[in-house]
C-alpha cells in the first residue's frame, strides 16, 4: 500500500485541490515568463516551467501565513463590530417603540458585550502582531544576520540555477533542462561549454546551497565568500544563448 492509498477520501480530495491550485499558479507564472513584454505569448517551454517553479519556491513562506492571520483577526474585528452595532440598534428601536415590551434584555446585552470583547481583543492582537513585525524589521535594518546572508545567497543561487537550466536547454535540448543541476553542469563540461575551474566553483556553491536548505549551520564568512563568487557565475549563465523565437 502506497502513502497515497492511506489517504481518506476527504484528504485525497483536499490533496487534489491543492495540487490543482499549485498547477494553476505554475501555469500562470509560465505564461508570464513566455509572454515577457509582448502581448501574445510564444509556446511555453521547459525553461518557462522551470522558471515558474523556481519563482513559486522562492516566495517567502511566512508571508502567506502572516497575511492570513491579519485577515482572520480583521474578520473577527468586523464580526464583533457588526454584532455590537446590531444589538445596540435592536435595543434602540425597541426603546423607541415600547421599551417595556422587551421580554428580556439579557440576550441583546450579552450579544453587544460579546461583540465588544471580540472586537477589542482582535484589534489589540492585530496591533500587537503588526507592531512586533515592525520592530523585528527595524532590528534587521543595517545588520546582516545569518538568515539575511543565507537569504541573499539563496536568491542569487536561484538566478544562477535558472540561468544554468536556460543554458542547458539551449546547448543540450529542452528535455535535458529538467535534470538535476549537478548533472547539467557535468553535461555542459563534457561538451566543453564549462571549464573545469568554473565547474569547481559551481559545485562549491551548490554544496553550500544544499547545506543551507537542509538546515546545517554555515559560517557567515563562508556565505560572504560565496556571495563574491555568485557575480562571476551570473556573468557566465546570463549570456543569452537562446535561439531566436
Amino acid at each position: 500500500m502506497t502513502t497515497e492509498d492511506k489517504l481518506t477520501p476527504a484528504a485525497h480530495s483536499a490533496l487534489q485541490e491543492l495540487v490543482s491550485d499549485y498547477r494553476a499558479q505554475i501555469l500562470m507564472e509560465a505564461h508570464r515568463a513566455a509572454a515577457g513584454l509582448t502581448v501574445e505569448s510564444r509556446e511555453i517551454s521547459v525553461r518557462d516551467l522551470l522558471e515558474a517553479v523556481l519563482r513559486a519556491q522562492s516566495r517567502p513562506r511566512g508571508a502567506d501565513s502572516r497575511n492570513l492571520l491579519d485577515r482572520l483577526l480583521f474578520a473577527y474585528f468586523i464580526s464583533g463590530m457588526i454584532a455590537t452595532i446590531g444589538a445596540v440598534l435592536f435595543l434602540a428601536i425597541q426603546s423607541l417603540q415600547d421599551f417595556s415590551r422587551i421580554d428580556s434584555l439579557e440576550m441583546p446585552v450579552l450579544v453587544a458585550l460579546t461583540g465588544i470583547v471580540i472586537s477589542f481583543t482582535s484589534y489589540a492582537m492585530l496591533r500587537l502582531f503588526r507592531r512586533t513585525r515592525e520592530q523585528r524589521m527595524v532590528l534587521r535594518i543595517g545588520r546582516a544576520t545569518s538568515d539575511d546572508l543565507a537569504s541573499q545567497f539563496l536568491d542569487r543561487w536561484l538566478e544562477i540555477e535558472l540561468g544554468t537550466r536556460t543554458w542547458a536547454a539551449a546547448a543540450l535540448g529542452e528535455s535535458t533542462a529538467q535534470a538535476g543541476v549537478s548533472v547539467l553542469l557535468r553535461s555542459l563540461h563534457d561538451i566543453d561549454q564549462l571549464n573545469v575551474d568554473d565547474l569547481a566553483v559551481f559545485r562549491k556553491l551548490l554544496d553550500l546551497r544544499n547545506r543551507i536548505v537542509h538546515g546545517h549551520r554555515v559560517p557567515n564568512d563562508d556565505i560572504r565568500e560565496a556571495l563574491k563568487d555568485t557575480d562571476h557565475l551570473l556573468n557566465i549563465v546570463q549570456v543569452d544563448r537562446r535561439p531566436p523565437a
